[in-house]
């Protein structure tokens, strides 16, 4: 499992782990890995489970851009923010997709086919090898070229399908560093899971807090202009309340907020609730 954090994440895990005995660890438990993404590095550690979790350091890298993780079908990013401690705001970005346009495919007379999965492999692998594709000829008849250009090929029959974007962002101070850093960030993301601790009216307490109110993320919805807006994170002194929140919401055209349920988790029982399970239905008043 990897974990990725801010400076101090790896200290604050170690504590985390310290806590509890592992005389019975196991030689097939898992590996807890800890990457602490810095300004211009990240370490790694590892907390290896055989071994109690004991912390083990595994080096440094320089960091040149924001990427701190992908695979082929996605790419994360982070930035460092300021929370009264450094925290991380994260974007995922959904792979640029493969598309092919149907019309473009007929213009150029090409039967779709099993060519094109070896294409999609061919394009997303970065090979330059070249391509077998299916042709049209007159009549019913096809005809097989080689294609030693697959980049060409597809770039002729591509189809535009945007990607999508997730963009994470809580528990962070409204300074002017912040809103730089967010603005240049997050714009345009297709959805942002955004902090919104506060009501307007409570704006000292998400200064003093380091929080965002609804007047903030009114603000930062038209800098970002986000598909879809999910503020979270509400402060829990707006129980029953949270409806009020919604209403003090001004998104821009275009931007669509996504509600919260009023309640996350079942309300608390009470005796009156579970009255017929503690007595049976016979019993008397005296017995009870």
């Amino acid at each position: 499992m990897d974990i990725f954090g801010p400076p101090g994440i790896a200290e604050r895990v170690d504590h985390l782990l310290s806590g509890f005995d592992w005389n019975l660890s196991e030689p097939t438990w898992f590996t807890l890995r800890v990457h602490e993404i810095h300004q211009q590095r990240e370490l790694r550690f590892s907390f290896i489970g055989s071994e109690g979790f004991a912390r083990r350091f595994d080096g440094e890298e320089p960091r040149s851009g924001r990427e701190i993780w992908s695979c082929r079908y996605a790419s994360v990013e982070a930035e460092l923010l300021d929370h009264k401690i450094p925290v991380l705001s994260f974007r995922v970005r959904e792979r640029t997709h493969f598309v092919v346009d149907s019309k473009r495919l007929e213009h150029q007379e090409l039967v779709p086919g099993e060519w094109i999965r070896d294409l999609k492999s061919r394009i997303w692998g970065g090979s330059r090898e070249s391509v077998v594709v299916q042709k049209r000829l007159a009549g019913e008849e096809h005809c097989y070229e080689e294609v030693n250009d697959p980049e060409l090929l597809y770039g002729i029959i591509r189809g535009d399908r945007p990607s999508a974007s997730l963009g994470y962002l809580c528990d962070v101070g409204w300074t002017m560093e912040n809103i730089a850093k967010i603005e240049a960030f997050l714009e345009g993301v297709t959805l942002l899971c955004v902090d919104c601790s506060f009501f307007a009216a409570d704006v000292g307490k998400a200064r003093i807090s380091y929080h965002l109110c609804t007047e903030d993320l009114n603000s930062l919805a038209v800098r970002l202009a986000p598909r879809y807006l999910l503020p979270m994170h509400l402060s829990k002194i707006y129980l029953r309340r949270t409806f009020q929140l919604y209403e003090e919401l001004h998104p821009p055209p275009g931007s669509i907020i996504l509600r919260l349920p009023d309640h996350l988790v079942p309300a608390p029982l009470k005796v009156g609730d579970v009255e017929g399970w503690l007595y049976p239905p016979d019993s008397t008043p005296e017995s009870k």
